[in-house]
């Protein structure tokens, strides 16, 4: 699975819990997910339109989870037309 995080949510040991629940081991199923965190909208729009088809076929992922997609959108430092140049 590949997982973008653009709200910094992803949570290594919720993972942890699950795994230990079905009875898997954490290191294997954590093995499984490979995270990309962005902390401003240019890195989001980069991994989504750059990233993200070469990152599901390098892991072999049929699974992509977009976490805060528009998290990142609401950085002050950004102006606001460009924000919504990409909205749009």
């Amino acid at each position: 699975m590949v997982y973008l995080d653009g709200a910094n949510t992803f949570d290594l040991f919720v993972i942890g819990r699950l795994a230990r629940a079905h009875r898997q081991t954490p290191r294997r199923i954590l093995s499984l997910v490979h995270v990309a965190r962005a902390f401003t909208c240019h890195q989001m729009e980069r991994l989504v339109s750059d990233c993200l088809e070469e990152a599901l076929m390098r892991y072999q992922s049929r699974i992509a989870v977009v976490s805060g997609l528009f998290e990142t959108f609401y950085d002050e430092t950004v102006p606001s037309q460009e924000v919504h140049g990409w909205l749009v």
